[in-house]
This record gives structure tokens, sequence and C-alpha cells, in this order.
């Protein structure tokens, strides 16, 4: 069975296909700037005081940036490009930036008929952190979605 699964997102990853592409929805997209104070222990003159992280999240509205979100993260958010197609579903990248570099976080899947976060998980579906639930909140307050049991504290990455 291992096999197949295995075969199956090998098969996925090289799908070539037609470039499909769909209309952004009507949600808008994240821009957040958060400062974090660094302690005091690891601080260094030349570094500094501070650790900015821009969050974003954009959507997704091509099966081009679905098969390249799903390389990524490792996982099948390219099967999704029908849903997207029909308007049932869009697909949004959670990224994360700091002076490090940029790197994604999250793959999220909004149901569009009632505005319902349905879907959130990190690379290999693995459950989002507190702190990315957070972020995520904060965009579905300020776009009026409703947070679905994917970004509840009960499904935590407990890390």
């Amino acid at each position: 069975m291992l096999r197949l699964v295995a075969a199956w997102h090998k098969e996925l990853g090289s799908a070539g296909g037609a470039l499909r592409t769909w209309p952004r929805s009507s949600i808008g997209e994240l821009r957040y700037v958060e400062a974090l104070p660094r302690a005091e222990a690891a601080r260094h003159d030349d570094e500094p005081a501070e650790e900015i992280r821009v969050w974003t999240i954009s959507e997704l509205c091509s099966s081009q940036a679905l098969l390249a979100e799903g390389r990524a993260m490792h996982h099948c958010v390219a099967t999704y490009a029908q849903r997207c197609l029909w308007g049932q579903s869009s697909i949004w990248s959670m990224q994360v930036e700091t002076r490090r570099g940029r790197r994604r976080v999250a793959t999220i899947e909004v149901r569009k008929h009632d505005r319902r976060i349905v879907q959130a998980r990190r690379a290999a579906n693995r459950w989002l952190s507190a702190r990315e639930c957070e972020v995520i909140a904060r965009w579905a307050a300020r776009e009026s979605l409703v947070l679905g049991n994917e970004v509840k504290p009960s499904v935590l990455d407990p890390r």
C-alpha cells in the first residue's frame, strides 16, 4: 500500500497537464509584520534587537501554482485544481520571511460558499503550530472567514 501511495505522489509531482487558471476569490490576502524581542542571552552587538517576521497568506490561482505548492510542501494540493476551477474552494499559501529568508509554512483551503477554512496543514500534512493558528485567525477575522476545526487548539502540533 505504501508503495502505491509513493508512486501516486511521484505521479502527481511529474504531472504536466494543461495550465489551468481561475479568477481570484473576493477574499483579501494577508501581509502582517511582527516584531519579536530577542532574548538577552542571544543578543550580539552586530544583531538587531528585534526579530522581524513578515507573514503572508496569498491565493494560488493556477494549476501550476498548486503543483509548486504541493511539491514544496510534500502534499497533494495539486489535486484540488478542479475544486478551484468549479469555484468550490480557494487555496492559499502561508509564508513567513525573516532575516534568514522566506519559507512556506502552511497550505490553507477555504470553502467558498460559506467562507469556512476547512483545511490548513504544514509540510507533509503536519498540524499547525499555535503561532500559525494565531496568524490565520487574524486573517480570518479581517476577512470574515469562519475558522474550521483545522485551526483550533485541539489539533495543534504539540511541539
